[in-house]
């Protein structure tokens, strides 16, 4: 291993949230300072995460593109249903339902999927070769 990259660990208390980052020890303080704000916004998400404050599924949905797709998928659907009789608008419910549910779970396992390859892309970034 490279003598260079090994760096000396150790616990300081972060004076905010008195929670240990790892503080190297051959840092100047503005380092050390600027390494422990960025283990306090660490751990301020986790625990906004935590606590409920952040749902991972929210996505910006103020583009244009999606409220101009927004806008055409709810305009041929009340189209659709127009020209249905009862019989089909029960099926095509029946239809919407089935693909929400399967839109959900797809969702949920790109997610899982996503921040699965997040965390191997960081394992790979601190891992010294």
């Amino acid at each position: 291993m490279n003598s260079l990259a090994i760096t000396i660990f150790r616990f300081s208390p972060c004076p905010l949230t008195n929670s240990a980052p790892l503080v190297n020890e051959g840092m100047s303080e503005e380092l050390k300072a600027a390494d422990q704000m960025t283990w306090v916004r660490a751990m301020r998400l986790l625990e906004e995460f935590w606590y409920g404050n952040i749902e991972p599924t929210e996505y910006d949905t103020s583009s244009k593109e999606y409220k101009k797709l927004q806008e055409l998928i709810c305009r041929n659907e009340e189209k659709l249903k127009a020209a249905m009789t009862d019989e089909q608008k029960e099926l095509f419910e029946k239809y919407t339902d089935c693909v929400r549910e399967y839109q959900t779970i797809t969702d949920c396992l790109i997610f899982q999927n996503s921040f699965k390859l997040g965390a191997r892309m960081m394992v790979e970034v601190m891992v010294d070769n």
